[in-house]
């Protein structure tokens, strides 16, 4: 964890922020807010360090923090800014509402005095027993940890000698091991689908819960919001399992056609749960029993039946009828094609 010590300043966002939208970094304006952002998406922090008066520190904020590659990949993360000074001067800028305010000329989505104040109280923690040097630039977890320590150069070569591709491969380094979070959009879609579930669940529509949590648990992030939906899948599970287990025991009993449907809306409530799985499976080892097989097929000519002596086809009604009674006797389709032939009237030109 952070260690106290004296340090000049710091930056941290998911991406950089310049004066027009999309040419620079995005900074977050409080440590509170980036850490927030960081443990919600799952992002890395990236804090960088630098100050006014020194012109190779002037040098890393005004060209290396501008090269459009390093801006690109920072976009992956939770961007800070920490500078004690303020010689860079404020520019005017239009806020959400069209208002025009006062912003940082090296950060715009900030006041100069956030970095400041980050300089101040933030990023002091991070030196540790390190001497202090700027510009610098932190890898931080979203639990507060420093991951990675990058120098922008020394007092030997220049404290501006450090190329942008070597800060590129260090960040990237760290996302590989780390991941990338997710997206602000994907961060979204994922607070929509949980009170999507959340609101499902109170109507006892499990199959519009579980999709809602499948999509939350298949962006596979360590993040709360899935951890959640994980939680409340395993839920889900439990209620499933015990439609599946009632299902089950119709089938014992050789209710079929009952077991049959309630497999069927298991499959198709929970589909993708373990239990949803398992109806399938069920349904069809059903599905390939003899017994189940000539039901089904008598069902089916019975139905067929059916139509057509509600359609006034009655000739055509009674020849399968006949055919379900000869071939599928035993059944329960059989034994009403019976009753149905008694109950028609006779052959001809009125019985069509």
């Amino acid at each position: 964890m952070r260690t106290v010590a004296f340090i000049l300043c710091l930056v941290v966002s998911p991406s950089l922020a310049a004066p027009k939208k999309g040419k620079g970094i995005h900074f977050i304006a409080t440590s509170e807010k980036a850490v927030e952002i960081a443990k919600t998406r799952g992002r890395l922090i990236f804090l960088t360090v630098t100050v006014d008066h020194d012109n190779e520190c002037r040098a890393v904020m005004d060209n290396r923090l501008r090269d459009p590659k390093l801006i690109k990949l920072l976009g992956n993360f939770v961007c800070l800014y920490a500078n004690p000074e303020n010689e860079h001067g404020s520019i005017k800028v239009k806020d959400r509402k069209g208002k025009r305010v006062n912003r940082c000329s090296d950060a715009p989505t900030i006041e100069c005095e956030d970095h400041m104040t980050l300089a101040q109280h933030y990023a002091r923690g991070f030196y540790g027993q390190h001497p202090v040097k700027a510009p610098v630039h932190f890898i931080i977890s979203p639990d507060e940890d420093a991951l990675d320590m990058i120098y922008n150069g020394d007092f030997t070569s220049g404290l501006h000698s450090v190329p942008a591709d070597t800060l590129i491969t260090r960040l990237k380094k760290q996302l590989d091991k780390h991941g990338r979070g997710l997206t602000e959009v994907q961060y979204k879609n994922m607070q929509e689908d949980l009170t999507l579930a959340k609101a499902a669940r109170a109507r006892k529509n499990w199959k519009l819960t579980a999709e809602a949590l499948l999509r939350v648990t298949a962006l596979n992030k360590n993040v709360p919001g899935v951890e959640e939906a994980k939680k409340k899948l395993a839920e889900v599970e439990a209620v499933a399992q015990k439609e599946f287990e009632a299902a089950k025991a119709l089938a014992e009993e050789k209710k079929w056609e009952e077991a049959l449907a309630a497999l069927r809306k298991v499959r198709d409530d929970y589909d993708g749960l373990k239990a949803g799985d398992d109806a399938e499976r069920e349904r069809a080892n059903l599905m390939g029993l003899r017994e189940v097989k000539r039901l089904m097929k008598s069902l089916t000519l019975y139905e067929k039946a059916i139509s057509f002596k509600d359609r006034g086809k009655i000739d055509i009604a009674r020849k399968n009828f006949k055919k379900c009674v000869r071939m599928y006797p035993e059944t329960k389709y059989g034994k009403l094609s019976q009753t149905e032939l008694e109950g028609l009237p006779p052959s001809g030109p009125s019985g069509r």
